[in-house]
């Protein structure tokens, strides 16, 4: 008689050692699917070090449910929308609200922050260099996008000869140049939009010094948080898009980080460096007695002076 030495030697136990290793399987399968997905979504978020206009793609334009054109810029090597970290950088404005100088209800109004090309003094320059490089490339890309697709777009073809027409007329820089009118040249600078919730709110995450966001209940609230000429850290989102015959590249804003200092203001309260005591505030009450009695002594004494040799001797 043959005895089972392992424990699949009979149908049962066998039977049953696959459904433990299918299940091994299945649960190895998900664990390794989860890490996966974990790094592409870490890999879809771009620092500046790691953008390529190479493996950066615009994808064909489409109808969406609205009867609009639409076009997506994907990561190539992800297969995912491109999310971009920059560095820490300078925001002249704060946050800023745009009602088209008309009188608008706040449901209408859109909100925006702006971003230098000009880096904390932690940042490396380098760094700051090659995003804007990368996002002048990208207009430069999604120009020669519009060409291809002018017919669709604009309903007329543009021929590369006429690459400056769309140029001028026709597309929308995300990069904008800074000249000032006597012809100083300035950062580059780059505006992103801040959308907003169902509640009307901002539709942003906001961090400081902990992985957990900042409590975010009003407009208000936002700009007090991202004051005027703070450098601060972002995860944008460039979006292609078609208005009115016309197209070009705007960002949006997903989270915010903040520098880990507080900024100083103007001094309110006493800020000399000695301290004032009971003591001597007495002392210095007596000291100035008497300087106001040897004052007006010496006062006293200069006027009779002034009395002996006023004396006017007459013919």
């Amino acid at each position: 008689m043959i005895k089972f030495k392992r424990i699949y030697d009979t149908p049962k136990k066998y039977f049953n050692f696959l459904i433990n290793k299918k299940k091994l399987k299945n649960i190895l399968y998900y664990i390794f699917y989860s890490i996966f997905q974990i790094y592409i979504f870490m890999q879809s978020v771009l620092t500046a070090k790691c953008l390529d206009i190479k493996t950066t793609v615009i994808t064909n334009p489409k109808l969406n449910k609205n009867k609009q054109l639409t076009a997506g810029i994907i990561n190539e090597l992800t297969r995912s929308a491109l999310y971009i970290e920059t560095p820490y950088l300078v925001n002249p404005f704060g946050i800023t609200s745009y009602d088209g100088g008309k009188v608008i209800s706040e449901e209408q109004r859109t909100w925006s922050v702006t971003l230098k090309a000009l880096g904390s003094q932690t940042e490396n320059p380098d760094d700051v260099i090659k995003l804007f490089n990368f996002l002048k490339e990208l207009d430069e890309k999604a120009i020669d996008y519009g060409l291809l697709h002018s017919l669709q777009f604009f309903k007329k073809k543009y021929e590369q000869s006429q690459r400056s027409i769309l140029v001028d007329l026709l597309y929308n820089r995300c990069i904008k140049p800074s000249i000032g009118s006597d012809g100083t040249v300035y950062p580059d600078k780059i505006t992103l939009k801040i959308m907003k919730n169902d509640m009307m709110l901002p539709d942003v995450l906001v961090f400081k010094d902990s992985p957990n966001p900042l409590e975010i209940n009003s407009w208000e609230a936002l700009q007090n948080l991202v004051g005027k000429g703070m450098p601060i850290k972002v995860i944008m989102q460039p979006r292609l898009y078609f208005v009115n015959n016309k197209m070009g590249i705007n960002a949006r804003v997903l989270q915010i980080k903040l520098p880990n200092y507080e900024k100083i203001g103007r001094p309110i309260k006493y800020a000399f460096s000695e301290e004032i005591t009971e003591t001597n505030t007495t002392l210095e009450k007596i000291n100035s007695l008497s300087v106001d009695n040897t004052i007006t002594n010496d006062s006293v004494e200069d006027s009779d002076e002034e009395n002996n040799n006023s004396e006017v001797e007459v013919e």
